[in-house]
């Protein structure tokens, strides 16, 4: 299952609608990232974490899709930013949230 969003400056926007998503399901959930031009250039990373503050960090690769591992998956939602990094400049994107039953 993919999760879409579009990444527009710094706003992180889910594209549709994902449906149920049952907490605890593993190797099931991709998150897949398009990007506008303003961050062409940019090293990408994808910040996911669970309401118990579990946190996991992944690399957006260039198809911009990552699946989100199994260590936030077991609550009821998951929180998710990107990153950007281009020489000394930092951008983050808000914080989109996951809810699953």
């Amino acid at each position: 299952m993919d999760i879409k969003y579009k990444v527009d400056g710094m706003l992180l926007k889910e594209e549709g609608s994902h449906g149920k998503i049952a907490r605890g399901s593993h190797n099931v959930i991709v998150l897949s990232f398009a990007f506008d031009e303003s961050w062409s250039g940019m090293r990408k990373a994808v910040v996911m974490r669970d309401t118990e503050r579990t946190q996991y960090n992944a690399l957006i690769p260039s198809n911009g899709k990552v699946l989100i591992p199994d260590e936030v998956t077991g609550t009821s939602r998951i929180f998710v930013q990107v990153v950007g990094r281009k020489g000394d400049m930092i951008t983050k994107t808000n914080v989109a949230v996951i809810e699953q039953i």
